[in-house]
């Protein structure tokens, strides 16, 4: 998924648009400028998304066993996952980790 600043596409096309109406030389034909007036409609009903900053943290090493599993908190919600491995992202909280600190 990528976001894109709607209103800013929207006015790009609406001067597009405009632009075109009122140019003498224009190379585009009627049908052309209403699609392009469909494509300012469209994006003005588009559905939106309630985007969330993304939250970042690290693991934080509690306990490791003798076979080398390490017992890991996260940072941001305490929460707790033991693993061999350091995940990318908290599975309780969804925060990216960036690094690793020692109890």
């Amino acid at each position: 998924m990528r976001l894109i600043y709607a209103e800013k596409l929207k006015a790009a096309l609406k001067n597009f648009v405009y632009l075109t109406e009122v140019s003498q030389h224009s190379d585009l034909v009627e049908g052309e400028n209403i699609a392009f007036k469909k494509a300012i409609e469209l994006l003005d009903n588009a559905p939106t998304v309630e985007a969330e900053p993304i939250r970042y943290g690290r693991w934080k090493i509690i306990d490791q066993d003798v076979m080398g599993r390490k017992t890991l908190m996260c940072s941001c919600c305490t929460s707790v996952t033991k693993g061999f491995t350091f995940p990318n992202y908290c599975f309780n909280c969804g925060a990216k980790m960036d690094e690793v600190t020692e109890k």
